[in-house]
């Protein structure tokens, strides 16, 4: 399958990250979160995976700590699912430390992200998101900085 890794470089937010304690797990899942978000549905920073037949969006898959298994209905000639991925339930016990896996076992995804193979994104859903990662994150950090003052 085709495996998106998501490395983010937390270069200048160590200090707020380091700032925020025990919400530091909830801000990096959500980051993560929102990333799946806009590569398979779409939102401000990616138009999404292209919805053709549904195949494509429905073969993506989250994992945590490796590639985990293709789910029921991402595979060729099998029905797709509309409405995206679904997240296992470990995700919401990850930790700092913990890889997120997007994984996708779509023959055609590589095209669909590289080669402008549909005008619903010409320009990829991936590499969109991908370098929103940063400003995700901010903003995640910043609403956990809120509620910690209780302004959220």
């Amino acid at each position: 399958p085709a495996v998106v890794m998501v490395q983010i470089d937390l270069g200048r937010s160590n200090r707020a990250l380091a700032r925020l304690g025990d919400l530091l797990d909830t801000v990096l899942r959500n980051t993560f979160f929102d990333l799946v978000e806009n590569i398979v549905v779409g939102g401000q920073y990616s138009p999404g995976t292209p919805v053709d037949t549904g195949f494509a969006r429905s073969s993506w898959w989250v994992s945590l700590n490796g590639p985990g298994t293709a789910p029921q209905g991402s595979r060729p000639g099998e029905r797709a699912a509309a409405t995206g991925t679904a997240y296992p339930p470990e995700l919401g016990v990850a930790r700092a430390g913990d890889v997120f896996w997007l994984n996708s076992n779509c023959v055609y995804i590589r095209r669909l992200e590289y080669e402008g193979h549909s005008p619903q994104a010409p320009g990829g859903m991936v590499r969109l998101a991908v370098a929103a990662a940063p400003e995700i994150l901010q903003r995640h950090v910043a609403a956990a900085e809120q509620a910690r003052r209780g302004g959220g």
